[in-house]
């Protein structure tokens, strides 16, 4: 730091006084260097942010792990709903395909190939499960309570779309464990 001393005074046993007009000038240019740097930081910060989402939006797929750091970064409200123009309706990968698949039929027919009674799926569902084509993220959907919406706490869940071979195709999202089907 280059600094320039009008009055600095020697006391003669090797130490100075600082005056206090040139001490509180020192001070201030130090103070304006640190917030300097630390909105450099968090412009740093919110840049990777924003090019995470903007490369997410320029991919056509979206694999499992970028939907869940944008659920935590939605639920710790780093990101807004708004930020979430230009992510949904994208194909996930085809291995979350593939476990997502074997876990939504495992929901309705059991391993020996019989219907399930307990199934969650209507005949619709059941019809797009027998022709599967792939899943999409679609929406996020806030399933927190009265009390937490209250307190401001949000919960999002991602909403997917089971798509058939011949497009038709259902929505749901996962709740308590279960499948909620909204569409």
């Amino acid at each position: 730091m280059i600094f320039k001393v009008k009055n600095k005074i020697d006391t003669g046993f090797g130490k100075s006084i600082w005056s206090a007009e040139d001490y509180n000038k020192m001070k201030k240019e130090k103070k304006e260097k640190e917030t300097f740097a630390i909105e450099k930081q968090k412009e740093k910060k919110k840049d990777k942010k924003e090019l995470f989402l903007e490369e997410i939006k320029n991919k056509e797929t979206i694999s499992e792990q970028e939907i869940l750091l944008i659920r935590n970064r939605l639920n710790r409200k780093v990101y807004s709903t708004a930020d979430m123009e230009g992510i949904t309706n994208k194909k996930l990968l085809p291995e979350q395909n593939a476990k997502g698949f074997r876990y939504m039929y495992n929901l309705y027919k059991s391993s020996k190939g019989t219907e399930r009674s307990n199934s969650p799926f209507g005949y619709r569902e059941e019809e797009v499960l027998n022709n599967f084509s792939h899943f999409e993220l679609v929406d996020w959907n806030d399933s927190s309570n009265y009390y937490q919406a209250q307190a401001g706490i949000k919960n999002y869940v991602p909403v997917y779309r089971v798509v058939a071979k011949d497009g038709s195709s259902f929505e749901y999202f996962m709740q308590e464990g279960k499948v909620k089907i909204i569409g």
